[in-house]
């Protein structure tokens, strides 16, 4: 184990586009986890467009990130040291507990990952937060029929790629917008499920989805056929 837990902060609230400068990378002595808590060690890091809102200060849903404050996210990660009994050394979990080598947590608020079922980053995308909110945006709410068309926007990302292969399953047609027009993406039909092709997270659509009877669920909304799209989410090793 290292002796060291290397942590990103939010240095400052970002004008625009964030840039390096907005963040600062430090080393800061290892957490030492208290009675009921596990020390994990961080393997996948997700990077998600909501947390343009949280370094913002901008009221929102969620509580904003304090300047000088290890920036939140979901993480996949490995258990270096359990004061629980519900996890032992070795055991693989996903958590919210930032974008930091090594964090100390409460064993109930961590879920138990096996590497058996399917690969550990896919608690970061299809089979976590992206892919429910894909599930229940489009099977639940938007509940597509046959033959209807399915317009996703930002449909490069993590819950719109979802999103576009759960409507060609109910046999869907399947409209992707990926990019702006710096880009220069158009929305296209797609023979295949929504694009996976990576895209600037901060590029607008060129052209904008239909609105008529959309329905909203927090960052997406889907539009079939014109009455009734969305972010995704990068997961990146961690150090």
């Amino acid at each position: 184990m290292e002796n060291r837990n290397r942590q990103v902060l939010l240095k400052r609230r970002p004008t625009g586009a964030p840039t390096a400068g907005d963040f600062e990378i430090t080393d800061a002595p290892l957490p030492d986890p208290a009675e009921g808590e596990v020390l994990v060690r961080g393997i996948y890091l997700s990077l998600d467009p909501y947390m343009r809102g949280r370094i913002s200060g901008v009221r929102s849903y969620a509580r904003p990130v304090d300047v000088g404050a290890v920036i939140e996210g979901r993480v996949v990660g490995e258990v270096a040291r359990s004061r629980d009994p519900g996890f032992r050394e070795g055991d693989y979990v996903l958590g919210g507990f930032g974008w930091q080598l090594y964090s100390a947590v409460p064993g109930q608020g961590l879920l138990k990952l096996d590497p058996a079922a399917a690969p550990l980053s896919t608690a970061l995308g299809v089979l976590g937060m992206p892919g429910l909110t894909a599930y229940v945006g489009l099977d639940e709410i938007g509940r597509p029929q046959r033959g209807e068309t399915v317009v996703v926007s930002a449909a490069s990302g993590a819950v719109g790629a979802v999103v576009g292969q759960l409507a060609k399953r109910a046999g869907a047609r399947v409209v992707g917008i990926a990019g702006g027009a710096a880009a220069g993406s158009r929305p296209s039909s797609a023979s295949r499920p929504a694009s996976t092709t990576a895209r600037p997270i901060s590029a607008r659509p060129s052209i904008a989805p239909a609105r008529t009877g959309s329905t909203s669920i927090g960052r997406m909304s889907v539009v079939l056929c014109s009455r009734r799209c969305t972010r995704g989410s990068t997961i990146s090793p961690a150090w």
